[in-house]
């Protein structure tokens, strides 16, 4: 599911573009992607598979090394002769910058853990980059950043870009709705289990994947199937899925996502059983449109008008249905089922 988020969610996909744009253009970016980043790893895997056909230019990908930048890019990245010819009389930056050497066929990805080691890449950056001739090739510079560094933002030539600001409320429902439809058709089911997922998950993606891939088992058993990913599995970077809050909110957020889906299907039956009754219930001197779905069931079963035996078994069940959200009390799947047939 992974390249379904970086390639198809609207927001993510124009992440990884913005990054490609970057690397095209010979400019360094810092990018602030928490632990929390759906599928983190894969970003730099298909950014890498984006720029395969830059001729004459490589992605390194790097741990924060412990040394200064400058430094430790003139120790691994320069010949012995370069090496040997650099003198205290200027930054590394600069010296880099003027120096014939290989660096400007390197695309940089640093995987920068802590805070703390981001200002001295960034200031090392611009200095850089402030000391190349206008037109000059260069070497590329993408921090990922697991912590933020407000220390790094609004530096000159290194712009700071927080995934997390810019996805949406719509980019998770989009999500959840390419994963309900991933793995076969589920019919009338897979709109309820694209935003069940999407409101139990919130903001935890992965989450939400690993949600709608249980599909029926998820349906009829959420928190079960909740439990079940938190005791035996965990995210793509190793870290266990986290459902405390899930859990405890859990039969409200149930609620709250049947209320949104079968309120309106509920009252698509109630209509159409009024337009079946109307002459019933205008011989009733009944106003059939004002009529809600129990007193209409409470007609049928006083004889006021009359159905047929599956029609009265539906309306019982919509009347149950309606009074039990209408309570705050979420329904069985079994009905929810039967009623999202309907719609």
């Amino acid at each position: 599911m992974e390249r379904v988020w970086w390639n198809n969610i609207p927001t993510a996909a124009r992440y990884v573009r913005d990054i490609v744009d970057a690397i095209n253009e010979e400019r360094s970016m810092t990018l602030f992607l928490p632990r929390t980043t759906p599928w983190r790893d894969a970003l730099r895997q298909i950014v890498e598979e984006q720029i395969a056909s830059i001729a004459d230019r490589s992605m390194c990908v790097l741990p924060c090394p412990e040394e200064e930048p400058g430094r430790y890019l003139l120790e691994n990245f320069c010949k012995e002769e370069l090496r040997l010819s650099y003198r205290r009389t200027k930054s590394y930056a600069e010296f880099l910058a003027k120096a014939d050497c290989v660096l400007y066929t390197k695309i940089f990805w640093i995987e920068i853990a802590r805070a703390a080691d981001a200002p001295a890449w960034v200031k090392f950056i611009s200095a850089y980059q402030n000391a190349m001739e206008r037109d000059a090739p260069r070497a590329t510079f993408i921090l990922a950043l697991s912590e933020d560094c407000p220390q790094c933002r609004g530096q000159r030539g290194v712009p700071y870009s927080v995934l997390a600001k810019k996805v949406s409320e719509f980019d998770r429902y989009a999500f959840a709705v390419l994963a309900a439809s991933d793995g076969g058709e589920l019919g009338h089911l897979s709109v309820y289990l694209a935003n069940l997922a999407a409101t139990l998950c919130g903001d935890d993606v992965e989450l939400m994947a690993a949600c709608s891939k249980r599909r029926m088992a998820f349906l009829r058993d959420p928190q079960g199937v909740l439990r079940q990913i938190a005791e035996n599995e965990v995210r793509s970077d190793g870290s266990p899925f986290d459902i405390t809050g899930v859990v405890e909110k859990m039969q409200h957020l149930i609620w709250r996502t049947q209320l949104k889906l079968i309120f309106p299907v509920i009252e698509d039956r109630r209509q159409y059983y009024i337009e079946q009754m109307r002459r019933q219930l205008e011989a009733n001197r009944d106003v059939p449109e004002y009529i809600e779905i129990g007193p209409l069931f409470y007609r049928v079963c006083q004889k006021i008008v009359t159905c047929t035996p599956t029609a009265f078994a539906e309306l019982e069940m919509l009347k149950d249905a309606r009074n039990k959200l209408a309570h705050l009390d979420e329904l069985p799947f079994e009905t929810v089922d039967l009623i999202l047939r309907h719609q």
